[in-house]
């Protein structure tokens, strides 16, 4: 039965420490897929301490290319990209097994700590 979805899922992947500031850079956190997944909703980014100044901007990337259309923001004083003005959009969903994930930080925002990422997948069986 290739290609049947399994149930919904997601991932919590810690970016940064609770306790330090936000840094820009490529790989912030890089790992493999375990298996074929599809992710079925657009990824989360929450804050556990927000920007006082500027927006927090994530992007994803499964092999090397961008996962989305628009990244994934996090507004100054907010501490969620689901309140996002501009809402971030998957151009990519199926993720092949073994892809290498990089999570990048394109702004950090100041004083922003504390960054996880949601990922909502179903696994390609």
């Amino acid at each position: 039965i290739d290609g049947v979805l399994s149930f919904e899922d997601y991932m919590i992947l810690s970016v940064t420490a609770d306790n330090t500031d936000i840094q820009t850079g490529t790989g912030q956190i890089t790992f493999r897929v375990p298996f074929a997944m599809e992710l079925y909703q657009v990824p989360r980014a929450s804050l556990s301490t927000a920007s006082s100044s500027g927006a927090v901007t994530v992007d994803i990337n499964s092999g090397g290319s961008t996962i989305f259309s628009t990244n994934l923001t996090i507004e100054a004083n907010e501490t969620t990209s689901t309140t996002a003005a501009t809402p971030a959009v998957l151009s990519t969903t199926s993720i092949a097994d073994d892809s290498q994930i990089t999570i990048d930080v394109d702004g950090a925002g100041t004083g922003a700590r504390g960054l996880k990422i949601t990922l909502y997948y179903r696994r390609t069986i």
